[in-house]
């Protein structure tokens, strides 16, 4: 009998065909609410506020001669059946939560010219936690949760559903604020322990609730490393980092980040599993260095960002030099590349040899003994080899010394 009733009454109460409903009730200017979807009946809004008693309604037109009929939802009944207000008032305030009627009549007549509804929510977030949704050698997705007080509505056929919160999520990893706003965060897999919260609000009401720390422990990790030579700088060596001459020795220190458990190095011709290798190149043509990390949990990751070029056996040889002291080629020495072996051998043009090493790094500076050598014509002869089996080079021809006045 009582369901018989309500929907009775709602049909009463239901707008007919020829009543504008397309205007809504509206809050006042200067009111402090949030307006959110009515999934329902779109033209009934739904008005969220901080505090009840601080939003002023009203209605959609505000004519002296009309009489404004405030009701109020009955749901114990499932009615509009609450009396609020009558009577040449184009505005209410609320003093409890719940669905409003207006019904705008013709005086004399008391006919039903519009009929409006709106509903008015006091939110409450209670609760907001953080679950790990996955976490792998890639990514790691955390999903926020939150409780909140639960709010229904219904529409004119008494229709029930519940308000959807519009909740603005703000994530953190200790200080460091976090792109994204929804309850989901995606981000690269972290390579270090990280402790994570999230904050929930309804920013248009000053409604925030924030959750408990998430400690993290990582298990990716990401291959890293720097280098330095210890190859002492000689001016006549052609070597550089682009173009390097053999023999090429590299220090190299790893800086992956992550709980590493294994390292291994390929340098093209040998591999290490050393955390900071040393490796000497010697081989001519290219190689890249690469380090391979990996972490107790199997999640890998490689770093191959240099390159080392060996180039090929190069001596050559000038045909004069000045001893004078002046900085500027006071010594007879050779341009060179890659050297393994050497031989150098100057002679006098009597036959005598004046001067001899195996280190093409050092030069004759025009000297005799203890004396200095007469200006003229010598004669040299050098031999060389490389670091590649066929890599041979003999090169001879005459020297000649000059001195200034």
């Amino acid at each position: 009998m009582k369901s018989s009733l309500s929907i009775l009454l709602l049909l009463l109460l239901a707008p007919s065909a020829s009543l504008l409903t397309r205007a809504q009730i509206s809050p006042a200017p200067g009111t402090s609410y949030l307006n959110v979807a009515n999934e329902l009946a779109p033209s009934d809004s739904i008005f969220l506020v901080s505090q009840l008693g601080t939003l002023i309604l009203q209605a959609p037109d505000n004519q002296n001669s009309l009489i404004y009929e405030w009701i109020g939802f009955n749901k114990a009944e499932g009615t509009w059946s609450i009396p609020l207000a009558t009577g040449n008032i184009s505005t209410y305030m609320p003093a409890s939560e719940g669905g409003i009627l207006l019904n705008i009549r013709e005086p004399d007549t008391n006919e039903v010219l519009q009929q409006h509804r709106c509903w008015i929510f006091q939110p409450q977030i209670n609760t907001v936690g953080i679950s790990i949704d996955n976490n792998n050698c890639d990514l790691l997705e955390l999903l926020a949760t939150a409780e909140t007080r639960v709010l229904e509505y219904f529409d004119a056929n008494g229709q029930q559903a519940t308000v959807s919160y519009p909740l603005h999520f703000e994530w953190q990893a200790e200080a460091e604020v976090l792109d994204g706003h929804s309850n989901r965060l995606l981000l690269d897999a972290p390579t270090s322990d990280r402790t994570y919260r999230v904050k929930a609000s309804l920013p248009a009401l000053s409604l925030e609730q924030e959750s408990e720390d998430l400690a993290h422990t990582a298990i990716a990790v990401k291959a890293s490393f720097s280098y330095n030579s210890t190859k002492p700088e000689v001016a006549h060596e052609g070597h550089s980092e682009t173009e390097g001459s053999a023999p090429y020795e590299l220090r190299f220190t790893d800086e992956s980040e992550g709980p590493v458990s294994s390292w291994e190095w390929d340098f093209g011709s040998r591999t290490s599993v050393t955390r900071d290798p040393f490796h000497v190149f010697t081989e001519v043509g290219k190689d890249t260095v690469l380090l391979r990390v990996q972490s107790a949990h199997g999640c890998v990751s490689i770093d191959n960002h240099l390159v080392v070029t060996i180039t090929e056996l190069l001596v050559e040889v000038p045909n004069t030099f000045t001893p004078n002291n002046d900085g500027v080629n006071d010594e007879f020495r050779v341009y060179y590349r890659s050297v393994r072996k050497f031989s150098m051998v100057v002679f006098n043009s009597w036959g005598r040899k004046v001067y001899e090493s195996t280190d093409p790094s050092l030069g004759w500076d025009g000297s005799i003994g203890n004396g200095l050598a007469e200006p003229g014509v010598y004669f040299y002869v050098i031999e060389a080899e490389g670091y590649e089996s066929n890599e041979r080079k003999k090169l001879q021809g005459p020297l000649h010394l000059i001195r200034g006045k």
